[in-house]
């Protein structure tokens, strides 16, 4: 248990002890418990790839392996929040804090996830009262992993995952997508010059080193987390689930939806009235396509308010797999009108749409079936498809805007995936499909289900109750999984 600030139920400040599982343990119960073991040749070939690469959080601990004399496990650290859906608390949205194993990828997720701590949103004081203190334990608790180790192994946190809003949250950066400072990994901004975030990389020569994050971008109470051993802002993982599935991807699809319905692709639309017909119709041609292809896929039928925001005009919303496999839908519909227009108008957006939408589809295609080293031609041919994406959808804001359209809206997290196909993919050669949380999101759907189910009070005292029991079963579900780890 550990004594945190929060919010008491008349809105006065107070404290409270809530429970906490520590790295240690958890992974002490994997290894001794569960046989839970990591090829030797596996950890060597992720640090080895690393030094190769230059990577500078990498080669600072080189020194560090060579002295122990053991082998060093990465680990991971995921926070973010989501909604309980409580009938009588609507609103109300829990924290989750979870350990993995980087290296450990069996088939089935949920069984490399563990959850550390959770608390309900309403009870957050704020974060330097609430969940500081538990970052404090979890980083104090880590460091001592990579000092003494367990069962003759060392430790090292080698990512920190999560979203943009969780890093906003809990490190407090001083630029972020408000403001004119987009950026807390460089210089980039809003301003016309050539640091405008909307340039693909000539921001790459003013990269932040760690000491200029921590002295130029965050407040003078800074996040426990930078005191783990070897802190590196490179450590703070941009993941391609929120940039690109949700986030480019809804403005991209519902965007090319929005330009072949325009197109009468599914039938007249002359006002709004029409709407519902034409989007039953395009739906109707979205099941054909996926019953031919045989692709399973969870989209609700469209409406009007899925295709259409206030301030992103068209926006396809759709979970982060199904997003995916809309925008292959969509390239794959844009196609069939090139090969047989009949009384369409193929003009230039619909060739720059094209192209666009074949980039992503590549960059997918490309990164699904890559390891997590990446060749030369591999980085090469993923970055040009990333980069034809991220190109073309400018392109296709400055048009839309010519034409008084609004469509292919440019938001910062343009500038956040330019960084995912510049540092990960070019300089480090990794595919950064093994930094999404993907995994980390199912892990958070576990504990939105225990903490709407618990009973106990305070509720995340059963939570974690819920996460032990789960822990056990792991005795006979890891030996099972080991064979099958995805490299």
């Amino acid at each position: 248990m550990i004594e945190v600030g929060v919010t008491c139920a008349d809105g006065s400040a107070g404290t409270m002890k809530l429970p906490v599982q520590s790295p240690s343990k958890i992974l002490e119960y994997l290894i001794h418990h569960c046989g839970l073991h990591l090829p030797d040749s596996l950890v060597a070939n992720f640090w080895e790839h690393l030094d190769n690469m230059g990577d500078e959080w990498a080669l600072s601990t080189k020194r560090f392996r060579q002295a122990c004399a053991q082998q060093v496990w990465p680990v991971g650290i995921y926070g973010d929040e989501a909604c309980i859906g409580l009938i009588n608390a609507p609103t109300n949205q829990i924290y989750g804090i979870v350990l993995s194993l980087p290296l450990f990828r069996p088939k089935v997720t949920r069984v490399a996830k563990y959850l550390l701590f959770s608390i309900e949103s309403d009870r957050v004081l704020n974060m330097q009262a609430t969940l500081y203190p538990v970052f404090r334990y979890i980083t104090d608790n880590l460091n001592q992993l990579a000092e003494n180790g367990l069962n003759g192994r060392r430790f090292l946190v080698s990512e920190l995952r999560g979203d943009q809003a969780w890093f906003r949250n809990i490190f407090q950066h001083a630029s972020w997508w408000r403001k004119k400072e987009v950026c807390f990994r460089c210089q980039a901004c809003t301003n016309q010059n050539h640091l405008n975030y909307l340039h693909y990389d000539d921001w790459i020569s003013t990269r932040r080193s760690t000491e200029e994050f921590l002295f130029e971008e965050l407040p003078q109470e800074m996040c426990p987390l930078v005191d783990l051993y070897f802190f590196h802002v490179s450590l703070i993982k941009h993941c391609t689930l929120h940039i690109l599935n949700l986030g480019l991807l809804g403005v991209s699809n519902g965007s090319t939806l929005g330009m072949l319905v325009h197109m009468h692709v599914w039938g007249r639309l002359d006002d709004d009235d029409d709407w519902p017909r034409v989007l039953n119709a395009a739906f109707d041609d979205f099941v054909q396509w996926r019953k031919i292809h045989k692709v399973q896929c969870s989209q609700k039928r469209f409406t009007y308010k899925t295709v259409n925001r206030k301030d992103y005009g068209h926006f396809l919303n759709a979970k982060g797999y199904n997003a995916r496999v809309l925008s292959e839908w969509l390239l794959a519909k844009i196609v069939e009108i090139r090969a047989n227009p009949g009384n369409l108008i193929l003009d230039e957006r619909f060739d720059l749409t094209e192209s666009t939408m074949r980039g992503v589809n590549r960059y997918f295609g490309l990164t699904e079936r890559a390891s997590r080293k990446l060749t030369l031609e591999q980085s090469q041919q993923i970055e040009e498809a990333g980069k034809a994406y991220l190109v073309g959808y400018r392109s296709l804001n400055y048009m839309s805007t010519r034409s008084g359209i609004l469509a292919w809206v440019l938001v910062p997290k343009w500038h956040a995936f330019a960084h995912v196909l510049v540092d990960y993919v070019r300089l480090l050669r990794q595919n950064p499909r093994y930094v999404h949380t993907f995994g980390d999101e199912d892990m958070m759907m576990v504990l939105k289900g225990w903490a709407k189910n618990v009973k106990s009070k305070p509720r995340e005292v059963g939570i974690l109750k819920l996460s032990r029991m789960r822990m056990k079963t792991l005795q006979w579900r890891i030996p099972e999984l080991r064979g099958h780890n995805r490299v």
